[in-house]
């Protein structure tokens, strides 16, 4: 946990919440920053616990037969991470050559694709304006180029261990979602494990300070449905019916309230729209 505060006194006159990130420090990064410049006290609380390639030698077979997919569809930037491991980044820039398309939801998956080297006219992602940054949206923008027969590769991660292979869509999962519309487009699907997502295991000190901010008025950003669970599975007994969520997709603004949140709202996982969306909540 990493409580970061620039400006506690300004927050508490203004009547600013606190905010807790639950993504990755590596994936809120630029949210971290871009609340702090607004004045927020912000906590880094990483719900979900990342481990890069638990099968690095499945990686790699996939990564030699890029060629064979008509689209690469990556989940998260830690996708693209354990996807490309140490590869140079010349050999990434490889990657327009293959004609082979790199499919995102998000700004944050688009950007790690960018640093990894990938060029951006090879990216397919929901448009900016859309309402959702979502699989749906996805395929609206990028489905109409696949053909009967046109393979393509979902780079995931797991809460399973060990992995079991795919057998088949699972309700309210998004890369599952876009399986089946690929089915049904005459296309094939290969799912390639490039990170597990383990469960966070909280110090005492930590239960304390959750248990504090169920209370205080803090908003907890949520941005996915394994986070909310995995925060349920660690403070079972915690009542969260005083705490503040704001979840970046309705399926998460869903698990929220299941898990007990009243009050939620919803924002794009874009920083303008998360600072107006706090600026909305005081």
């Amino acid at each position: 946990m990493t409580l970061t505060t620039a400006t506690r006194e300004s927050r508490q006159d203004l009547g600013m919440p606190r905010v807790i990130l639950t993504r990755a420090p590596d994936e809120s990064k630029s949210w971290t920053e871009g609340l702090l410049a607004a004045g927020y006290e912000v906590v880094s609380l990483p719900l979900i616990k990342i481990q890069l390639a638990p099968d690095p030698a499945v990686i790699q077979a996939a990564v030699q037969q890029l060629s064979a997919y008509r689209a690469v569809m990556f989940v998260s930037a830690h996708a693209v991470a354990g996807f490309f491991g140490e590869m140079p980044k010349a050999d990434v820039q490889k990657f327009h050559q293959l004609h082979t398309r790199a499919w995102v939801t998000g700004p944050g998956t688009r950007q790690a694709l960018l640093a990894r080297g990938i060029d951006a006219s090879c990216i397919d992602a929901p448009p900016q304006d859309a309402q959702q940054l979502d699989s749906e949206s996805l395929w609206q923008s990028a489905g109409h180029r696949l053909a009967a027969g046109d393979q393509v590769l979902i780079v995931r991660g797991t809460d399973e261990a060990p992995y079991t292979p795919f057998s088949g869509p699972a309700a309210g999962m998004g890369r599952n979602w876009m399986a089946e519309r690929i089915w049904q487009a005459g296309g094939e699907v290969d799912f390639v494990v490039t990170y597990a997502r383990l469960k966070p295991r909280f110090t005492a000190d930590e239960v304390r300070h959750v248990q504090q901010w169920a209370q205080d008025g803090s908003v907890w950003v949520l941005s996915s449905t394994q986070a909310v669970m995995n925060l349920q599975a660690a403070l079972a007994d915690q009542a969260w019916t005083h705490a503040i969520a704001l979840a970046t997709h309705p399926r998460i603004a869903d698990a929220a309230r299941q898990a007990g949140f009243v009050r939620v709202a919803e924002c794009k996982p874009v920083l303008g729209e998360l600072l107006s969306s706090l600026q909305s909540l005081n």
